[in-house]
């Protein structure tokens, strides 16, 4: 009878109690929502940290460039004296792999790296001359020949002023030479397209093409001798007009 009593006093007191339930759970249900936005807040920042530590290897190393030329490390010394020549470099390498790859062997600034490509298609042409900060950077550079660049062998030396890319003028040739060096050649080359090649301005003797011993892999350059001095001059005065399986090559006479 009691129960009767409070109840019809209070017609809606389950019913509110019923909500109240409903509001505890919804509260709970808050409590939850405001723990898992705690969680996700701080998985997100777990997230956010990493992202704001982590640095590009190529933005850190011309950063370092950059700061070098800033205090103090402005190119000194005659240029050419301060570039290299490298050949064979991958297909699908670029400028900043290139920069890496000296940066990592301690070479210092690069104040210049000139990496041809074809017109036609954009590639590259497997060659670069880079130009360092100074002396010491080249010469470092240069112990780094036979390296491997991204699965390939690199050949580093010294520039070479001489010779003709087929935009400037030969070198006189050298007393009694009749053999050619040539660079920039295709990797998939065999002697006897390149003796085609060569065979126009004269009668060819030789034809060696340089490999790496451990691999047998071409090296991307070679040698041409003919039989006759003549040849030799018409061939390097023809040096821009001459291809190698529809690929360009540079001229110098062997030295």
């Amino acid at each position: 009878g009691d129960v009767a009593a409070v109840s019809s006093l209070y017609p809606h007191g389950r019913r509110g109690r019923r909500r109240g339930g409903d509001d505890s759970s919804d509260d709970s249900s808050g409590d939850d929502d405001g723990d898992g936005g705690s969680d996700d807040g701080s998985d997100s920042g777990s997230e956010a940290l990493p992202k704001k530590t982590k640095i590009d290897p190529l933005e850190a190393i011309l950063a370092r460039r950059e700061a070098a030329g800033g205090a103090g490390g402005a190119p000194s010394g005659d240029p050419h004296e301060r570039t290299v020549y490298v050949e064979g470099i991958p297909y699908s390498a670029g400028e900043a792999d290139l920069r890496r790859f000296f940066e990592e062997g301690g070479c210092g600034a690069i104040t210049s790296l000139r990496l041809p490509r074809y017109q036609d298609t954009g590639r590259i042409r497997g060659y670069a001359h880079v130009e360092f900060a100074t002396l010491k950077g080249a010469g470092k550079a240069i112990a780094m020949a036979g390296e491997e660049l991204m699965g390939r062998y690199l050949d580093i030396a010294k520039s070479n002023k001489r010779g003709t890319d087929g935009r400037g003028t030969a070198a006189p040739r050298p007393r009694g030479c009749k053999t050619l060096f040539v660079k920039n050649l295709p990797y998939e080359v065999d002697e006897a397209t390149v003796r085609r090649a060569f065979a126009a301005m004269g009668e060819v003797a030789t034809v060696r093409l340089a490999r790496w011993g451990h691999t047998q892999q071409l090296k991307g350059f070679g040698y041409v001798e003919y039989a006759e001095a003549m040849a030799a001059d018409k061939a390097m005065q023809r040096a821009a007009s001459i291809r190698v399986d529809g690929r360009p090559v540079q001229l110098d006479w062997e030295t």
